[in-house]
């Protein structure tokens, strides 16, 4: 076995064991967190809400028709621990064990980016600055979704990075953009990446280059359905109860 080789599971292994010292305090935190509060509650009365529906389809459909009408918690965090909601009291722990889920899928993000980049030494540092993060270690023990969102966000931009010249990468770029916007009202900022490296690329005639059309087909394509919901009830495609706090308006 090459030296190399065994450098590089060495790497691995060292970013396995990141991740174990990160569950290892997230669930420490979890233990002394028996209750939801505040927007787990709200979470947890979303998750059931979809589970109630039937289903991802029927979820898409409710908003495509309008009727499901929650316009503050975007829905991919509730679908995505939706399955495991029962009212039941085990309800809560799987709710966390799924935000934890979501944390390892961070940290393997943040190796993969530190990797392409500049190598082994970067992707471990990369993969540190996740796992010895004491916030990630918090939000990890709890039902928010803004674990998911990070996860997104650093796949969604390194997906852009790595694969800047692949129409194929431009349209995953889009497509992790909607989720990210499914899972956080501000997802959808992720786009202006996208904006930027296609007139870094292509100048002035970035607005009519492929990669620009296929990372907003791939937005539409995953997001089309809430951005329709918004523009039925609201008038606005990026319609979200907190946008007046964000951009701090009246």
């Amino acid at each position: 076995m090459s030296s190399k080789t065994l450098a590089g599971g060495a790497t691995a292994a060292a970013a396995l064991l990141l991740g174990l010292a990160l569950s290892a305090r997230a669930l420490a935190l979890s233990r002394r967190h028996l209750v939801p509060i505040f927007d787990e509650v709200a979470y947890l009365d979303q998750a059931r809400g979809f589970a109630r529906l039937g289903g991802a389809a029927a979820v898409v459909q409710c908003y495509w028709q309008g009727r499901c009408r929650e316009d503050n918690r975007h829905p991919l965090y509730g679908l995505l621990i939706s399955p495991a909601i029962r009212v039941r009291a085990g309800d809560f722990a799987k709710a966390k064990l799924a935000t934890l889920a979501c944390a390892w899928v961070l940290i393997g993000a943040a190796f993969w980016a530190g990797w392409r980049r500049a190598g082994p030494g970067a992707a471990l540092l990369a993969a540190a600055l996740a796992a010895l993060s004491p916030t990630l270690a918090y939000l990890s023990s709890r039902v928010l979704a803004d674990v998911l969102f990070a996860a997104l966000y650093v796949t969604a931009l390194e997906i852009l990075i790595a694969f800047e010249g692949s129409r194929w990468g431009w349209l995953g770029f889009g497509m992790l953009s909607g989720l990210a916007y499914l899972s956080k009202g501000t997802g959808h900022l992720l786009l202006l990446a996208g904006a930027a490296l296609a007139w870094r690329r292509r100048g002035a005639r970035a607005v009519v280059s492929a990669e620009a059309w296929l990372a907003a087909a791939g937005f539409m394509f995953v997001a089309g359905f809430l951005l329709r919901r918004n523009s039925l009830l609201w008038g606005e495609p990026f319609h979200n109860f907190n946008a007046k706090v964000f951009w701090l308006d009246d």
